[in-house]
């Protein structure tokens, strides 16, 4: 059995299908499983060990509908002559490549007219939404239909958290450039807790918690004795830079802003190397909690019934607003209460319970 899975478009959500590749594997030892997958987010396949190829898709991650990079695509994949394909993300784009490249099976939900280029599909009813409320279970789910002797009464309760697995050669060799190179010198290396402090969030402003009160965080995290480091894309550049303008000055000795400076391989070898994470629901949520470290996610306008930490260590806050949660990208009531009103107080308490 050869198998392709077109990947989800969002860092979380990759990490959040782990958990269906993992059944594969499990279930089928022999099958070999390859990922097409954006550019940005392909070296994240050295983490997963049950990945065996991977492919760049350049269609899918182009805004025009380019012929020329469809056909180019669907070459590449109709070469692998692979039996399955697991159509991951909603759209009609996504399932174009599996259909011309003429795969036996395509699996995959329902929607934007996919029964044209879906064999196999489950339509996800309100009934069966509300079942796989988690999306994590959504992705699981999928593995019913993989073959005919495959079972429709999924046990859920069996679908193993998201993993993966960063060597400890690489785990070396990034704590060298860290200190050495990224560095060069002007923070220390001690004993202490290394702490993840990641302000953004891809999805929109709404999903953010003020740097203000991260900045409280950072402080109290630094005179306790431990390390922070911040990270994020070149995007969150300008919210990483306001939070560090509200730091106590006398602090800056014990954290590094990296926001925009580190490689997806080096933000995943980073998060491997410390202890906690703080963070907004995000994409680094998700590979920390893959990683198994101690999260404190904070939620706002998501929820963690849909989108949680899976790991064994985590703490959610969120208050509790009629409001939540929206799932909008700017808050619509344009107060956003589901972040302003959660004050540091509660983060902090949740990082000293795992202290």
């Amino acid at each position: 059995m050869k198998i392709l899975i077109i990947m989800p478009n969002w860092l979380g959500d990759i990490i959040i299908s782990l958990s269906l590749i993992a059944k594969i594997k499990k279930e089928f030892p022999n099958s070999q499983v390859d990922i097409l997958i954006r550019k940005n987010y392909a070296d994240i396949a050295q983490f997963i060990p049950e990945i065996a190829n991977t492919f760049i898709d350049e269609f899918s991650s182009n805004k025009s509908l380019s012929i020329k990079l469809l056909l180019k695509v669907r070459n590449t994949i109709k070469e692998q002559n692979y039996t399955h394909a697991f159509i991951l993300p909603n759209s009609f784009k996504s399932a174009l490549i599996p259909f011309l490249a003429k795969i036996p099976t395509r699996i995959g939900y329902l929607g934007e007219m996919r029964f044209i280029v879906l064999n196999k599909w489950i339509r996800l009813s309100k009934v069966l939404r509300d079942k796989l409320y988690l999306m994590a279970d959504r992705y699981y789910y999928l593995s019913s239909l993989i073959s005919q002797t495959a079972t429709n009464n999924l046990n859920l309760t069996q679908r193993q958290n998201p993993k993966l697995l960063v060597n400890e050669t690489t785990k070396e060799s990034l704590v060298d450039k860290i200190y050495n190179q990224c560095f060069y010198g002007t923070i220390p290396k001690i004993d202490s807790f290394k702490f993840i402090i990641s302000p953004g969030a891809a999805f929109g402003q709404a999903k953010q918690w003020p740097s203000k009160y991260y900045a409280k965080i950072i402080d109290y995290i630094i005179e306790s004795g431990h390390q922070v480091f911040i990270v994020g894309s070149k995007q969150d550049i300008p919210v990483a830079n306001e939070l560090c303008s509200m730091l106590k000055n006398d602090n800056s000795a014990l954290i590094k802003n990296l926001c925009g400076y580190t490689s997806l391989v080096e933000l995943i070898s980073l998060i491997s190397i410390c202890d906690f994470v703080i963070c907004n629901d995000s994409g680094v949520m998700n590979v920390a909690a893959a990683l198994d470290k101690k999260v404190v996610a904070i939620f706002g306008p998501t929820s963690p019934k849909h989108t949680p930490p899976m790991c064994r260590y985590n703490k959610v806050e969120q208050l509790s607003l009629e409001c939540q949660p929206c799932f909008k990208r700017v808050c619509p009531l344009n107060h956003h209460n589901c972040m302003e009103h959660l004050p540091p107080e509660r983060i902090i308490e949740s990082i000293n319970q795992f202290l």
